[in-house]
């Protein structure tokens, strides 16, 4: 069961007798699919399903955090895609390393949210830590490809989490498939 988070939309309910155009249901809401496209519907949840909670989290994490994010490391990690289902919220997750200096190197973790409107949304810690190594200019990041990327503070209902927001999503065109998903425009490291 895929879950997509749709945002709270306000205006008044048609009673489905009318014949008017129906305006959309207040929110907020998850929609879900359950197998069949023409059965999609949507499902009434609480603002806490709107909140990263500790299962967006794949196991073993700490503080919304890969155990070896932050680490400085010789040479970059083989970025990582992958999902993370538990309970009721399914996540893509996506783990890529940042250039601090020649030879250093540090990977973090990054939630993909189709939700989130900007480029590039990092936790505090994230910004503390590229801040601190010079990778953060005049809100903006410099990507090894020559690309200028948009930062912003993540909000606090989904602190410490970094995310890549729809901006940098279509910038890199994300390929879905069952059981994956990808970039198209290839990065090897930040």
């Amino acid at each position: 069961m895929a879950l997509l988070f749709l945002p709270k939309v306000s205006g008044p309910r048609v009673p489905s007798t009318s014949r008017a155009v129906a305006q959309p249901p207040q929110g907020p809401f998850i929609g879900y699919n359950d197998t069949h496209p023409s059965r999609s519907r949507l499902m009434p949840c609480s603002s806490d399903d709107l909140v990263i909670v500790q299962t967006d989290f794949p196991k073993g994490w700490e503080n919304g955090h890969h155990p070896d994010d932050y680490k400085i490391l010789s040479a970059p990690i083989e970025p990582e895609y992958f999902i993370n289902s538990r309970y009721k919220h399914v996540r893509m997750w996506f783990r890529i390393s940042f250039k601090i200096a020649d030879g250093q190197y540090m990977p973090m973790s990054f939630l993909v949210n189709t939700n989130a409107p900007w480029w590039l949304y990092l936790g505090d810690k994230a910004l503390e830590t590229l801040t601190k190594h010079g990778r953060l200019e005049d809100s903006c990041i410099r990507l090894q490809n020559g690309l200028d990327v948009r930062v912003a503070i993540t909000p606090d209902s989904h602190q410490p989490t970094n995310l890549i927001g729809i901006e940098l999503i279509q910038k890199f065109e994300l390929s879905v498939k069952p059981g994956s998903w990808r970039w198209m425009n290839g990065i090897g490291y930040w």
